[in-house]
């Protein structure tokens, strides 16, 4: 089974270090274009490598493009610091001895648009639960930057996903809603040969629309403090005990999951049914760029009213 396909959304920012302004991207300073300092530390970082040495983790640049106001590509990312052997899962064979300098420099896509006159950019980029390219992304740039640029200070914060998640509750069409139970009910434990031991899982009750329908959930339920309040005093379920609850919405030709229990945290958007796998597990780069497009033009119309360059 493929691994999910996820990213997060972030606020990019420079502030002038003393008054604490944030100035306009495209000029600052001695009339600085961030995109262009964007592009010169990725440009540099394809020869050379990035190295985190307190969280042991470094990153390069691996394919880097610029069209108008947005640079995309893909970056790898690696930790270092602890020796084990590779095994092979099939046959469970020692196929490689990683030592503590060795990092598995995994690709991860991103994309940053710097609009013309604002003091604010939208950068998307590829997570994992494997290592953290944000951090690593984050680290490349704020070093360079207060390097050359010690009166200003550039800060990457997350988008609050919250006028985000009301433009695909309230304009999309529900097609899925899945409640999820951390744990597994007793009687399913009970059946499973794992003697003493604990079962770790999790349970879903999952309700999908048919073919071309969706799915009549009240959209009021969703302007809630607390959706997931509101949603479980609806539709009380006697057999499940759940702890949250996902919405698959339908906004046009996108498709979202919508995690209720993180309205109003670090926002994770799940693209894993708009890209295609390659034959090594990674997103090829043509779906995982179209995917990033259309995300963008969402969190835009969310977070900024406009699909347009915000």
């Amino acid at each position: 089974m493929a691994s999910a396909t996820l990213a997060g959304a972030y606020h990019v920012r420079v502030k002038e270090r003393y008054n604490r302004k944030h100035v306009n991207l495209d000029s600052f300073g001695n009339s600085i274009d961030f995109l262009n300092f964007v592009k010169q530390v990725l440009d540099d970082y394809k020869n050379e490598h990035y190295n985190d040495k307190i969280a042991e983790r470094i990153a390069m640049s691996q394919r880097i493009e610029v069209n108008d106001r947005v640079i995309s590509g893909r970056i790898l990312v690696g930790d270092y610091g602890q020796a084990c052997n590779v095994i092979n899962a099939s046959d469970a064979e020692t196929v490689f001895k990683k030592t503590i300098d060795h990092a598995d420099a995994l690709p991860f896509y991103f994309r940053l648009e710097v609009p013309k006159q604002r003091d604010e950019a939208l950068l998307l980029i590829e997570k994992s639960r494997k290592t953290s390219p944000t951090s690593a992304l984050r680290g490349l740039l704020q070093s360079r930057f207060a390097m050359l640029f010690p009166d200003y200070t550039l800060t990457i914060d997350p988008v609050l996903p919250e006028a985000v998640f009301e433009a695909y509750l309230n304009k999309g069409k529900v097609q899925k809603i899945s409640f999820i139970k951390m744990g597994l009910p007793k009687d399913i434990a009970d059946i499973l040969e794992t003697g003493h031991q604990e079962v770790l899982g999790k349970t879903e009750l999952v309700v999908t629309a048919a073919r071309n329908h969706s799915l009549p959930i009240k959209k009021s339920l969703f302007k809630s403090a607390d959706p997931r309040k509101a949603i479980q005093d609806v539709y009380e379920l006697k057999d499940l005990e759940y702890d949250n609850i996902k919405v698959d919405v339908r906004l046009g030709r996108n498709r979202r999951s919508v995690d209720l229990g993180r309205k109003y945290a670090s926002p994770l958007y799940d693209l894993s049914n708009q890209v295609t796998k390659d034959g090594d597990g990674i997103s090829t780069y043509e779906s995982i760029s179209q995917a990033f497009d259309g995300l963008a033009n969402d969190i835009k119309e969310g977070a900024y009213a406009t699909s347009e360059s915000f």
